[in-house]
């Protein structure tokens, strides 16, 4: 590769030299560390892992936010970016995915041990009748 030339996955728009549009790996810009598609969503993806006590930027449709990650978080897994309360519903990509089986504080890793799927109690109650 000449020096000329970008690495791999690397931003080629215009901005490619600033800052704020580096890229690592495979076209991860250095400037946020987690997406939020949807404005009702409260959780974000994490696009790679994150430490404990980490200061997460997350990328909204409105911007940059930043949320400190209260536990490590894995590559792909969700982060809360609002306290949610026991029972709140959980949005993701647009769409309701769960919700709170306890308190979960902004910050918090969100997954299958304090999130409860509705789909699957819409299933076993149809399932019932």
């Amino acid at each position: 590769m000449s020096a000329a030339e970008p690495e791999r996955g690397a931003d080629r728009s215009p901005a490619a030299g600033s800052a704020s549009a580096r890229t690592i790996g495979m076209g991860i810009p250095q400037s946020w560390q987690a997406t939020l598609l949807f404005e009702r969503d409260n959780v974000a993806v994490a696009l790679r892992d994150v430490a404990a006590g980490e200061r997460v930027r997350v990328r909204t449709p409105e911007g940059v936010v930043e949320v400190d990650a209260l536990e490590a978080i894995p590559l792909c897994h969700k982060i809360a970016l609002a306290d949610l309360a026991k029972g709140e519903r959980i949005f993701k990509y647009g769409s309701c995915i769960g919700e709170a089986r306890s308190t979960i504080a902004r910050g918090a890793w969100v997954h299958i041990h304090n999130l409860a799927s509705l789909r699957a109690r819409l299933r076993a109650s149809n399932a019932a009748s």
